[in-house]
């Protein structure tokens, strides 16, 4: 998340082939993967540093870089809608209708067998274990309170009924196959209103959280609208859709410039001040700051904007040459992402179970460094490994619905 959707694209080459517009014949978005690798390693770190404060550990959860987790979602909702949505148009703009049909099933073969297989895991196997080999963890469901929010993509609701559990990372697979649930055959019958379709997504998101925090005596209504992030995946959407439609290069967009990107950046420092306390504490500062970073309206809504901005800003240096956003490697753990966001809590639910002792007696430093990289070995080569024995033999079927 998904933020996975732009692999088909990559698999076909790295070059734009230039059509009827500069921006409708785009076979690949170089840079992307970097951001997907980045993301879920940035989730990654989230969960690691919860789980060992939790586990008493010594733990880096104190620094904010650390607890992005949440963050990092919101941006894969954000670039789901723009790589589905750009690949959507394109069709339309081919054969003049979204073959629905072919939509679902390239989706069922892309994401269910990694997520019903975690499922599997999560709900079956891992409590199995638990028990043969007497381990001191309590699983905070059972298979039959959470299977049914699992089978129908509603797993959000086990993180709201729950709290913290092994599956937590499935919540946003959930939330992305309901949104595409109606897009595609939205996107079919409505074609001629598509940026209406996206914007009264967005309308009715920010109607509908501001009607639930009227209603504080049901907390668990705002709770589940805000994980429900269809506006940041319709924000996305409409990245897609003025791109298809936009006569010019973004190379040559204005709000792309260095001295917008200065500006950018420099909007983003502030934002970490102000979290990390005294700018809170000036009214001013503080009012604009939690305006825009913490009001559950309006901050979703502009942080998808800004990474719908960065999405453009690192597609544009990749094509500009930069080797760090696009590179073997980086291409590699781009497609692999998706793998590194579903196994990674198993891995350190187990990297804790089994050596959560020897790192308790290592220092924060040597104990950080230590379990950062196993961790990162074993993640990414179970992810890795995934891909290319059990992912791509289904991706391989999907030619056929294309």
């Amino acid at each position: 998340m998904p933020f996975f959707a732009g692999l088909k694209m990559e698999e076909r080459g790295s070059e734009i082939v230039v059509g009827p517009k500069p921006n409708q014949s785009i076979k690949y978005f170089p840079g992307l993967g970097a951001l997907r690798f980045v993301a879920a390693f940035l989730v990654l770190m989230h969960h690691a540093e919860t789980i060992r404060k939790k586990n008493g550990l010594p733990h880096l959860q104190d620094f904010s870089c650390f607890r992005n987790g949440s963050t990092a979602v919101s941006f894969f909702f954000v670039l789901s809608g723009f790589l589905i949505t750009y690949l959507l148009l394109k069709e339309l703009a081919k054969t003049g209708t979204v073959a629905v049909g072919s939509f679902y099933m390239r989706r069922v073969l892309r994401i269910w067998p990694l997520y019903f297989l975690l499922v599997l895991v999560g709900t079956v196997i891992v409590p199995a274990a638990i028990q043969y080999l007497h381990i001191a963890y309590v699983m905070p469901y059972s298979f039959a309170q959470a299977l049914p929010y699992f089978l129908f993509f509603m797993p959000f609701m086990v993180n709201i009924l729950f709290g913290h559990h092994l599956l937590e990372p499935l919540w946003s697979i959930g939330v992305e196959e309901l949104f595409y649930l109606f897009w595609a055959p939205l996107l079919r019958w409505g074609k001629a209103h598509i940026a209406t379709v996206l914007w009264g997504t967005i309308a009715i998101k920010v109607l509908l959280v501001a009607i639930a925090m009227l209603l504080p005596q049901y907390p668990r209504l705002l709770q589940g609208l805000l994980m429900l992030q269809f506006e940041a995946m319709a924000i996305g959407g409409l990245g897609a859709y003025y791109l298809y439609r936009s006569p010019h290069s973004p190379s040559s967009w204005p709000w792309l410039s260095s001295p917008f990107a200065s500006l950018v950046f420099t909007s983003l420092l502030f934002s970490r001040l102000a979290a990390g306390g005294w700018l809170a504490s000036q009214p001013l500062l503080g009012g604009i700051y939690s305006a825009f970073f913490g009001t559950p309206i309006l901050s979703g809504i502009f942080l998808a904007a800004l990474f719908l901005w960065a999405i453009f800003k690192v597609w544009q240096l990749a094509q500009a040459g930069n080797w760090l956003l696009e590179n073997p490697i980086m291409r590699w753990l781009g497609n692999i992402s998706y793998g590194i966001y579903m196994y990674h809590m198993v891995v350190l639910f187990a990297l804790l179970a089994v050596g959560g002792k020897y790192l308790k007696a290592l220092s924060i430093g040597v104990g950080s460094l230590s379990f950062y990289a196993i961790a990162s070995f074993v993640v990414i080569g179970i992810a890795s490994i995934s891909k290319l024995l059990f992912e791509d033999w289904f991706l391989r079927r999907k030619g056929r619905w294309s």
